[in-house]
């Protein structure tokens, strides 16, 4: 392992900065390495030994020597780029007894020449609520009691204080939002050694996640100028374990004359912004010198798996990473925060790789005779032959090979979605399950098997929904906390459900299930599952009976099985008359109603979990049987349950004919019409431009474009508001 002794290579990457330690604080070694570039080869910093790092801003770190058991802080600043001498310290603090630092922020940056410097640092003191701040070149540092003003904005709660996450400097005042409520507040310095507090005309933005008991990380930064709020919501779940990320929100503050608020931000494409676990900050990005770092997205690092998480605000994508080898990396360093660094100007990167545009590609102006003839080409070529070819396509491309010409139009009858009888039916090839992702105000629809993409706009009432269940062509799509509706994208159809009881979030949680084929059959029950008791509601050929139910669970059976951080990622599938709920651990329940139609729930805690410790798991129905399948980055195990004589989960070896469609938001079985997709799982992940699967024959992960052999999920995308989808009509 490489050391670095004295300067640290000026590098024009973004970096993160991975503190090695015992505690989860205090550093014994720490690590460079850059994210836009493979994994590198690991270097330590032996001049970082036995510090903090507390806040990272402007390109500079604010580190501080610390004891345990000592009130005495010695802060300073340093710069990676520069030598280990360049150590700016501030005074000495010293603490009164029981006084805590919650955050210490930068608020401007060192100026080359110390004496004139404009740099600023601010910590809070959390226990006796006090600001603490001073410059370069002060001799003490400055203390203001800022408990009244706290609570003056926080409605009176003396617990509340100061977000350390949500403190920048913008438009020459201090922004901040308290910690308990989040209210916002602005801090006027009206004197050299005080401020002025003031609340912010309109509330933060409502980035709650939509699952209860679900981590929510807000920021509060400048970015490219505009005062930005961002929140990284994510399912809990255990320290070794992939929690799943709900949603990735950023705002930007419009002020209008009295008029204050929040406005949804759908790109950002002025710069990038990196968050770590206690503070966010931007940079430009400039297209010319781009250094492998995307415009319009969030990176952000997950100390539980230690990956590099990259957020498309832009498309609602996230792509997951490795920047380094994990062999490398000792095992205490798990509970280690990781922390981001990035410099400014972007001068020696590498280009970024252009990716294959697969949908709205322009047609140069000297290619467009040349399309106009192979259009006159094909409107020659006799009837019975152009009739021959249309009946070997799919049918979405039957549509489009009919809207070729006008001849076309004229030979081959029009179809339309809404037709659903037999003899239409019959008349095309089956299509495989696509994948539906929501970006913007489309949706894409990816077809594994031949590859294309489609569009189909999405109607206004929805523009603002995620996706949250499919099944037969159905969509469950939900908005904000309460407002649900069906979906059928292919008919365009839209059934409103009724407001969801929202009190606990129970209707917006980790599963979904509908006991029929489609909404619109009789006697049909949407199932919810939520974190006290599980929601339903009964429609009748489309129609609610009576709006939403809520079953209240046994405290020592439903929540248990529900409420412990690491369980919460449920599957939920309606298999022969019962609802089958799959947590986190493996561990199986029941929903069910019996002959009076009143429900039950139980937890079948006599059948062992056949896996505990993998990322994440789904339950799906295929070939009448009930199969769990278990998957990691780089294996998949699936498991069929076996009712008699004992209930037992038996491990499945092969699908046969059968290929399984898998995602978060719904998973089902098909048998495929093409024999090269049987014996595979299909992922709603991306490799560049194709979807991921598994076969069971190999053992292997592979790309649907070319088979290419992809050793695991680093460097795949997915989009957070996804999941497959049946083409039907019907």
């Amino acid at each position: 392992m490489e050391k670095i002794r004295g300067n640290i290579p000026a590098c024009s990457y973004t970096r993160l900065l991975i503190p090695w330690s015992s505690t989860a604080k205090i550093m014994e070694l720490a690590t460079f390495c850059n994210i836009t570039l493979p994994p590198c080869p690991v270097q330590t910093i032996p001049n970082l030994k036995k510090k903090r790092v507390w806040d990272c801003n402007f390109g500079w770190l604010l580190v501080s020597q610390e004891k345990k058991k000592c009130y005495h802080h010695r802060f300073s600043l340093w710069k990676p780029q520069s030598s280990s001498k360049s150590f700016k310290d501030l005074p000495l603090l010293i603490l009164k007894q029981k006084e805590e630092i919650q955050f210490a922020k930068i608020l401007s940056p060192p100026d080359d020449n110390d004496d004139k410097s404009g740099c600023t640092v601010l910590l809070f003191e959390s226990v006796f609520r006090n600001l603490i701040f001073c410059r370069i070149g002060d001799k003490q540092w400055n203390r203001i009691w800022v408990g009244k003003e706290i609570d003056m904005v926080g409605r009176a709660d003396a617990r509340d204080g100061i977000h350390g996450n949500c403190v920048t400097l913008w438009g020459g005042n201090l922004y901040a939002a308290t910690f308990r409520r989040g209210m916002l507040m602005v801090m006027e310095q009206n004197r050299p050694n005080n401020f002025k507090f003031k609340p912010l005309k309109c509330a933060p933005p409502d980035t709650i996640p939509m699952a209860p008991m679900a981590s929510c990380s807000n920021y509060l930064f400048d970015f490219c100028g505009q005062l930005c709020y961002l929140g990284i919501s994510m399912k809990p779940g255990d320290r070794n374990r992939n929690n799943d990320i709900i949603s990735i929100e950023l705002f930007k503050l419009e002020l209008s004359g009295n008029r204050t608020e929040w406005i949804k931000m759908k790109s950002a494409k002025d710069g990038a912004i990196f968050a770590s676990d206690d503070y966010a900050f931007s940079c430009p990005v400039n297209e010319n010198e781009p250094a492998g770092i995307q415009a319009g997205c969030v990176y952000f690092f997950r100390v539980q798996d230690k990956r590099l998480y990259t957020f498309n605000i832009e498309d609602q994508s996230i792509s997951v990473s490795l920047p380094l080898d994990l062999e490398l990396l000792p095992h205490h360093s798990q509970h280690s925060p990781f922390l981001a660094i990035t410099d400014i100007f972007y001068r020696f990167g590498y280009p970024e790789a252009k990716s294959k545009e697969i949908i709205n590609e322009k047609v140069p102006k000297d290619d467009e005779s040349t399309g106009a003839q192979n259009r006159d080409y094909l409107s020659k070529l006799p009837w019975d032959i152009l009739e021959f070819i249309a009946n070997k396509l799919y049918l979405v491309d039957y549509i489009n090979f009919r809207a070729v010409c006008h001849t076309f139009q004229q030979v081959l009858p029009r179809i339309n979605w809404r037709e659903a009888s037999v003899s239409v039916k019959s008349e095309f090839p089956s299509l495989s399950p696509w994948l539906i992702c929501k970006s913007r105000d489309i949706h894409r629809l990816i077809d594994p098997h031949m590859g294309g993409t489609y569009l189909t706009n999405i109607p206004k009432s929805l523009l603002e929904a995620k996706i949250r269940y499919s099944k037969n062509g159905w969509l469950l799509m939900a908005t904000g906390r309460d407002t649900m509706s069906l979906y059928h994208p292919f008919r365009k159809e839209e059934m409103k459900l009724p407001k969801a009881p929202a009190r606990r979030g129970h209707c917006f949680c980790y599963g979904y299930a509908l006991s029929s084929s489609s909404p619109t059959s009789p006697n049909t029950i949407l199932v919810g599952s939520g974190s006290h008791s599980i929601c339903y509601i009964r429609l009748t050929a489309g129609e609610c009976d009576d709006g939403w139910h809520e079953y209240e669970c046994d405290d020592d059976d439903y929540t248990l099985f529900q409420l412990q951080p690491k369980n919460m990622n449920n599957s939920v599938i309606y298999f022969k008359g019962a609802f089958y709920f799959l947590n986190g651990l493996g561990n199986l329940g029941v929903f069910e109603f019996n002959d009076d139609d009143q429900p039950s729930w139980k937890t079948l805690a006599e059948l062992k979990s056949p896996h505990h410790h993998l990322f994440q798991n789904f339950l799906v129905e295929c070939d009448g049987k009930l199969l769990s399948v278990f998957v990691d980055d780089q294996l998949v195990h699936v498991y069929k349950l076996n009712f008699e004589p004992v209930m037992v989960w038996e491990q499945v070896n092969s699908l046969g004919k059968h290929a399984l469609f898998l995602s978060p938001s719904g998973c089902f079985s098909e048998i495929p019409s093409c024999s090269d997709m049987e014996n595979r799982i299909y992922f709603p992940k991306l490799f560049g431009d194709a979807i991921v699967y598994y076969c069971l024959t190999t053992h292997k992960f592979y790309t649907c474009a070319n088979n290419q052999v992809v050793p695991d999920f680093y460097n795949t995308t997915e989009f957070l508001s996804s999941c497959w989808i049946e083409p039907r009509r019907d």
